[in-house]
């Protein structure tokens, strides 16, 4: 076990009547579809799994008009990094933070090195294009010179971000995409949250959109017109998570889009058989519970803007705007640390995740999913009780 490796969604600790909030899960559950197919694909275990998921990296490849060896299935996004990172040893990787720690994990865990660009507080941790191009620039002058840097490094970048929430707009995209491309960087762009986003479903599957334009070039086969595939950007990789979305974190299932080259080598580094034949079956009802999504997303919405207003009503609290199903929060007073509301909060039945171990976040940040709008109240409520007897909320 990686005794750095930190998480939310520990339940087993407290048991299942807690009410979890340290976890980014749909709270809708699991679409009942779903449900169904998992149940079904007991009838199939005693056969091993379907090798590389053929069938749902079939499915994924038509969903996003792209050739199903330009698409891999993994076991959570989480082990695709951890792949890509393998499939590139040595790399060396620039992340804006704060953001998903797994990225500098996964990479000096294959031996690489992982520098980072300090978003501002006063900004909202967004990012400025031209500023990060800049520092991009600069940081390549340097390690360069000083023989310290090898090959094309990679940028990661989460939208939304975790744990910010913030959304990269199309325009934004673009522009880091152009300008990394133009120096021969890879982008690695995390989308797991962007099914949470009103507006950002493929019309074919339940999928999210790509937020960039002409991420793919469809090529056609003489003779027969069949689609092939598609001419990816160069250097740019695609994450994708049903765990989130589809509620789904104990089965573990990820998918992500990249240069066939590339594809190739993640599956020569894997274990065999990380993809188990539920994980794949769910996988494949999951694309056809658009009206899910469609739900979730107007929840979520819904949900975290009432939840944004409750909070704002606690004295002490600053909130962070964000898109998806969670919220950044920081004790603005700084009397009480973060994770002495979380030990607080846990002794009352309710996990937050302590915020404080991502990098470019002091003690006192916090981070609270969104879920159903009872349960919303009762965290508020046990807050406001924290607060008034901690830092003199109203």
């Amino acid at each position: 076990m990686r005794c750095d490796f930190v998480h939310g969604g520990d339940v087993w600790r407290y048991g299942h009547g807690i009410l979890d909030f340290s976890a980014n899960i749909n709270p809708l559950g699991p679409p009942a579809g779903v449900r169904e197919a998992l149940l079904k694909s007991l009838d199939e275990v005693i056969f091993y799994p379907e090798p590389h998921a053929r069938t749902l990296r079939a499915a994924l490849a038509a969903a996003y008009g792209v050739a199903p060896q330009e698409v891999i299935v993994g076991n959570g996004a989480a082990e695709l990094i951890f792949l890509y990172c393998r499939a590139r040893q040595g790399l060396h990787a620039v992340a804006p933070v704060p953001t998903f720690s797994e990225y500098d994990l996964a990479c000096r865990a294959a031996g690489g090195r992982f520098h980072t660009y300090p978003l501002a507080e006063k900004d909202a941790f967004q990012i400025s294009v031209d500023d990060f191009l800049d520092w991009f620039h600069r940081w390549r002058g340097v390690a360069a010179g000083s023989g310290g840097i090898e090959g094309a490094p990679t940028v990661f970048l989460c939208s939304p971000n975790n744990p910010t929430g913030q959304l990269l707009s199309r325009e934004v995209l673009e522009a880091l995409q152009a300008g990394l491309a133009a120096t021969g960087a890879s982008l690695f762009l995390d989308l797991s949250f962007l099914g949470f986003v009103p507006g950002q479903c493929l019309a074919n599957a339940a999928l999210p959109l790509v937020p960039l334009t002409d991420f793919r070039e469809i090529i056609r086969q003489e003779g027969d017109g069949q689609e092939m595939g598609a001419a990816l950007p160069a250097g740019l990789f695609l994450l994708f998570s049903f765990t989130k979305l589809f509620a789904l974190p104990g089965i573990r299932l990820g998918f992500a889009i990249g240069p066939r080259t590339l594809i190739a080598a993640m599956e020569r580094q894997r274990d065999p058989w990380t993809v188990n034949t539920p994980a794949q079956r769910a996988g494949c009802r999951c694309l056809q519970e658009q009206e899910y999504v469609r739900q979730s997303a107007e929840l979520i919405t819904a949900a975290r803007e009432e939840l944004v207003r409750g909070l704002e009503r606690i004295g002490g609290i600053t909130v962070f705007p964000g898109t998806a199903n969670f919220l950044l929060c920081h004790l603005r007073q700084r009397r009480v640390r973060a994770a002495a509301l979380a030990a607080a909060l846990a002794a009352e039945g309710i996990l937050i995740r302590n915020a404080s171990d991502f990098a470019g976040l002091d003690p006192y940040y916090f981070r609270l999913a969104v879920r159903h709008p009872a349960a919303n109240a009762q965290l508020l409520e046990k807050l406001h009780n924290f607060g008034t007897n901690n830092f003199g909320t109203q």
